[in-house]
C-alpha cells in the first residue's frame, strides 16, 4: 500500500513541478524545489528499509533523473525558449495565466474546486502546450521526461549508469542522519539496483579534518588503491 502511494504521489508531485516551472519565479522555483527534495529524500529512506529494494528502484531511478536533468535546469530552459522566440511571446504568456490560474485552483481543498473549471484550464493549457510543442523548436525537449528504461535502451554493451545519491534519512519523522546510495543500471538489466552505501559520519570520519579538498594520495587512500 504504501508502495502505491509514494509512487502515486511523486507522478503528482512531478506534474505539478512541471506546471510550475513553466509561471513561477525563480524564487518560487526553488522554493518548490526544496519541497520535491524532502518528498525525495521521504522516497529515498523508504527504499532503503525495505528487504528487496528493487521493486522501488526504477521510481528512484526516474526520480532521480528529474531531479538532476529538470528541476536545476527547467526554468531556465522554459525561460530562453520565450526569448529565442519572440514571435511566441503571446502564446508563452498565455500559457503562463492558464498554470498560475490552476496552481490557484489546486491550492485549494478539493472540495472547494470549480472542477469544472480546472477541467476547462487543464484542456486549455494542453493544448496550448502542444502548439509550443509542434511550432517551438526545443520546447518539447526542455519539459520531456527521460525514464531510466530510455536510459537502459542507449547504453552499450559494457557500459553502466551509476547516479549517486544522498539524503536525508527519514523513519518516518526525519533524523540527524544523512545517507547514501548508488543507482546502478547495465544493458539487458530488468530494473535498476539501489545499493546502500553508508552515512555521511561514517564518511567524514575517513577524512582529514579541516581540509577543504584531498590530494591524490588521500583519495587513492579512501578508496584503497
Amino acid at each position: 500500500s504504501a508502495e502505491y502511494h509514494f509512487q502515486q504521489a511523486s507522478h503528482i508531485q512531478k506534474t505539478l513541478v512541471l506546471q510550475g516551472a513553466q509561471h513561477l519565479s525563480e524564487k518560487e522555483m526553488l522554493q518548490y524545489v526544496r519541497i520535491f527534495k524532502r518528498d525525495l529524500s521521504q522516497y529515498y529512506s523508504f527504499t532503503y528499509t525495505q528487504m528487496d529494494a528493487s521493486r522501488f528502484a526504477g521510481n528512484c531511478f526516474d526520480q532521480t533523473l528529474f531531479y538532476n536533468g529538470f528541476l536545476l535546469h527547467a526554468s531556465n530552459q522554459l525561460r530562453n525558449q520565450a526569448l529565442v522566440h519572440p514571435e511566441q511571446a503571446e502564446t508563452f504568456n498565455l500559457l503562463k495565466s492558464y498554470q498560475r490560474r490552476l496552481a490557484t485552483e489546486y491550492a485549494q481543498p478539493v472540495a472547494d474546486r470549480d472542477s469544472a473549471n480546472v477541467a476547462d484550464l487543464e484542456k486549455q493549457a494542453n493544448t496550448i502546450e502542444k502548439e509550443l510543442t509542434r511550432t517551438v523548436a526545443g520546447f518539447g525537449d526542455a519539459i520531456r521526461q527521460i525514464s531510466w528504461q530510455e536510459v537502459r535502451s542507449a547504453l552499450k554493451p559494457g557500459e553502466a549508469a551509476l547516479e549517486f545519491i544522498h539524503f536525508n534519512y527519514y523513519t518516518p519523522e526525519i533524523t540527524d542522519s544523512v545517507m547514501y546510495a548508488a543507482l546502478l543500471l547495465k544493458p539487458g538489466m530488468e530494473h535498476p539496483l539501489f545499493i546502500p552505501l553508508f552515512e555521511e559520519k561514517q564518511l567524514k570520519a575517513l577524512l582529514p579534518a579541516n581540509q577543504a579538498s584531498l590530494s591524490i594520495e588521500q583519495v587513492n587512500e579512501l578508496y584503497g588503491i
